[in-house]
C-alpha cells in the first residue's frame, strides 16, 4: 500500500472514533480534531513510532499538541496503531472502546493531554505526553526543553509541535521562536491554518501574519495543504535540522458537512448527527496491530552527592547560600539551571561561570523559560529555573501546567516579601507563598539563612517531585551553623518559653528573634517554619502548648498563618501578622516592615494589647 494511501485510510479511520468519543463525551472539540487527521497519520506513519513502548525516547520521535482541546485525534490514532500505555507500570492497550470513554472520571484519557493520571480506584495511568498542554501558547516552549535534553543526552530524533493558528497569538509563542532560533534546536512546527478561532474567524481577530514573522525570526517556512496526503509525504521526507514551520492549511470539521456549517468549536454531534456523520465517513479495511507489550518507564534521577560543609561569613543572604549550593549540586551532570538574566542577583552566576554548558539563558521571557524548563525537567533531569519570584507571578499558568503534569521542577523565586524595599511594590514577591501553598503536592521551602538555604537547597534536588524555594535578598545573621540538618517537612524550634509562640518563616524569623530578645517580661519561643508545605504540625502543636500563636510573614494573606489556623483551629489562640495594603518604596527595610504592619512594633502592639 502506497504511504499516501495509508495516510488517508487512517486519517478515516481516526475521523470515526474522534466522532464517537466526543458524541460519548457530550463535550469536546471534534471539529479541531478532525482538522489535524492527516497530519497526525503523516506523523506516525512516516517518522519514529513505537506503539508497544511509546515512552523510549531512544525509538520514538517527540511529539507535542500544544492545542491540548484537539487531543482526540491523538487517542483515536494511538488506538488505531495499536498503542500501549502504562497502568500501575503495566502495559495497556489503548482500544478504540477505551477511546469511546473519553472524559469519564474513570476514564485513562481526559478532555486534554495529560501525561500523569490518578483514577478514582487508586491506578495510576501514564500516556507518552511530555507534559499537559490545553493553556495555549506553551506546547513550543515544552518542547524546546525536550530538545534540549535530548542535545544534553546525543539523542538524535525529530520534535514535531502543532499548534493552531489562533493559539499562534499568545506572546510565549513569540518568546519560544526566538529562544529555539537562538539555540538552533532542530524543531518542526506544523501550525494548524482552520481559520478558526474559538469565537470567530482568525482573519477577524488581532492580524498577524504567519509566515512573514517566521521568516523574520530566521525559522524555515513551508505551506502545505494539511489534508493532502502527496504533499504531507513530501514535507516529511526529510529530517529538518533547522527550525522549520510548516503552515499546513486545513479544514475545521474535515470529513463532516455538518461540522463545516458556521463554528462548531467546542461542540460535539447529538447522537442522531452522529450517526449521520459516520456514514459519511468511507468504511477502511485497516486492521488494528496487536504489539508486545513492552513498557518501560523510566526514573527521575537521584542525586548522587551530599554538600560539604559551607564556610560562610556571619552575615550573608539565602540567595547566596543558594547559589553556593548549586555550585556544588553542578557536580552531578544530570543538574540543569535556567535564569532570565537576572544571574547576578539570583547568584546563579555562580553556577554559570562553573558549569556554562549546563546553564541555560532565557532572557527576561519567564513564560517561556518555566515552559523550557519543565519540558527537560519531563526527560529526565534536575532542573533549577531562577528568577525574582515577584516576576513567577508572570507564569503561575506555566507552573500549573507543570506542576499538573507531575514534572519535578525545581523553582526558586529570589528578591521575595519586602526585600527589595527600595525598589517598590512592582519588585516584591507578596502573593508566591498564597499561590504555591494553593498547589497540591507543591513542596515549598523558606530558609531563614545561608545556612538553611544551602542545605535545603539539596533537599530540593533529591526530591522526586515540584518544589518552590523562597530566597530573600538581605546579607543576615546566621541562624544555623554549619552542618545542621534540615529536611522537607521540618521546623526548627530557636528559643524557649512558655509565655508566648512566634511562628515565622524566611527572613521574618529574624524579626522574631529581635522581638524574643527585647521583650523581658515575657518567655517567648520562637519556630522557624522553614518548610510550609507540607508543615510541621507535630512539632507546631507540642511546642506552642498552652500558649497564644503569633504568625508572622512578610507576604500576603494565605501564607504561613493560613496553614496554621487550619492546623490549630480551636486548640490554640492565634493572631496572624501578614501584609494588608500595598507598599512603597522605602529606604530602610524596617521602615518597610512598620509601614507593612509586619515589623517589631506592630508585633509588640499585639502582645501588650495596645
Amino acid at each position: 500500500m502506497k504511504k499516501e494511501e495509508l495516510i488517508e485510510k487512517k486519517a478515516y479511520k481516526y475521523a470515526e472514533l474522534i466522532i464517537k468519543s466526543s458524541t460519548a463525551a457530550g463535550a469536546d472539540h471534534p471539529s479541531s480534531a478532525l482538522s489535524l487527521a492527516h497530519i497526525i497519520a503523516g506523523i506516525l506513519t512516516l517518522k519514529k513510532f513505537n506503539a508497544s513502548n511509546p515512552f523510549d525516547r531512544k525509538t520514538n520521535d517527540a511529539l507535542i499538541l500544544s492545542e491540548g482541546h484537539a487531543v482526540p485525534v491523538l487517542y483515536s490514532a494511538w488506538a488505531v496503531e495499536g498503542m500501549n500505555y502504562s497502568e500501575n507500570g503495566i502495559p495497556k492497550k489503548l482500544t478504540p472502546e477505551i477511546v469511546e470513554t473519553l472524559r469519564d472520571l474513570n476514564s485513562p484519557i481526559e478532555g486534554h493531554p495529560v501525561p500523569q493520571s490518578h483514577l478514582p480506584n487508586g491506578k495510576i495511568v501514564k500516556l507518552p505526553f511530555p507534559s499537559a498542554t490545553g493553556a495555549l501558547g506553551q506546547g513550543l516552549s515544552i518542547m524546546a526543553g525536550v530538545a534540549l535534553a535530548d542535545r544534553f543526552d546525543k539523542l538524535q530524533r525529530n520534535h514535531f509541535v502543532i499548534c493552531g493558528d489562533s493559539e499562534f497569538r499568545e506572546g510565549q509563542i513569540d518568546e519560544a521562536l526566538r529562544f529555539i532560533n537562538t539555540y538552533k534546536l532542530p524543531i518542526t512546527l506544523f501550525l494548524n491554518l482552520n481559520e478558526w478561532g474559538q469565537s470567530s474567524k482568525t482573519k477577524d481577530l488581532i492580524k498577524h501574519n504567519y509566515k512573514k514573522e517566521l521568516l523574520a525570526k530566521d525559522w524555515n517556512v513551508i505551506e502545505i495543504k494539511g489534508h493532502n496526503p502527496k504533499e504531507i509525504v513530501k514535507v516529511l521526507s526529510k529530517d529538518y535540522k533547522k527550525p522549520t514551520a510548516i503552515l499546513a492549511h486545513t479544514i475545521k470539521g474535515w470529513g463532516i458537512k455538518k461540522l463545516q456549517e458556521g463554528n462548531w468549536h467546542g461542540k460535539v454531534l447529538s447522537k442522531e448527527d452522529a450517526e449521520k456523520a459516520l456514514k459519511e465517513i468511507p468504511k477502511t479495511d485497516l486492521q488494528i496491530p496487536n504489539y508486545n507489550p513492552k513498557i518501560k518507564l523510566d526514573e527521575y534521577p537521584k542525586l548522587k552527592l551530599n554538600l560539604p560543609e559551607p564556610n560562610f561569613p556571619s552575615e550573608m543572604s539565602a540567595r547566596k547560600g543558594y547559589a553556593y549550593a548549586l555550585k556544588e549540586l553542578g557536580k552531578d551532570k544530570n543538574v540543569i539551571v535556567f535564569d532570565a538574566e537576572v544571574s547576578n542577583s539570583t547568584m546563579t552566576e555562580l553556577f554559570k561561570e562553573k558549569y556554562p554548558e549546563r546553564y541555560v539563558e532565557c532572557a527576561i521571557a519567564e513564560q517561556n523559560m518555566m515552559g523550557v524548563a519543565s519540558g527537560l525537567a519531563s526527560q529526565g533531569k534536575i532542573v533549577f529555573v531562577n528568577t525574582f519570584a515577584r516576576f513567577l507571578e508572570t507564569c503561575f499558568t506555566q507552573w500549573n501546567i507543570s506542576m499538573q503534569s507531575r514534572i519535578p521542577l525545581h523553582v526558586v523565586g529570589s528578591h521575595t516579601g519586602l526585600g527589595p524595599h527600595s525598589d517598590g511594590p512592582s519588585q516584591m514577591a507578596l502573593a508566591d507563598v498564597a499561590y504555591a501553598l494553593a498547589m497540591p503536592d507543591l513542596v515549598v521551602l523558606s530558609p531563614s539563612d545561608a545556612v538553611s538555604a544551602y542545605y535545603l537547597t539539596q533537599e530540593c534536588a533529591k526530591h522526586n517531585g515540584p518544589t518552590y524555594q523562597r530566597n530573600y535578598r538581605p546579607d543576615m545573621p546566621a541562624v544555623y551553623k554549619p552542618g545542621e540538618q534540615f529536611k522537607i517537612g521540618g521546623s526548627k524550634v530557636l528559643t524557649q518559653g512558655d509565655d508566648l509562640t512566634i511562628i515565622a518563616h524566611g527572613y521574618m524569623v529574624h524579626v522574631a528573634l529581635e522581638i524574643a530578645r527585647e521583650v523581658k517580661n515575657l518567655d517567648i519561643k520562637v519556630i522557624d517554619v522553614y518548610s510550609l508545605n507540607p508543615l510541621d504540625g507535630e512539632t507546631i502543636l507540642r511546642e506552642s502548648e498552652n500558649t497564644t500563636i503569633i504568625t508572622l510573614e512578610d507576604n500576603y494573606f494565605g501564607g504561613l498563618g493560613s496553614k496554621i489556623a487550619e492546623l490549630v483551629a480551636g486548640k490554640r489562640n492565634l493572631k496572624q501578622v501578614y501584609i494588608k495594603k500595598w507598599p512603597k518604596s522605602s529606604r530602610k527595610i524596617t521602615e518597610m516592615l512598620d509601614y507593612c504592619e509586619i515589623g517589631k512594633k506592630e508585633v509588640l502592639r499585639i502582645i501588650y494589647n495596645k
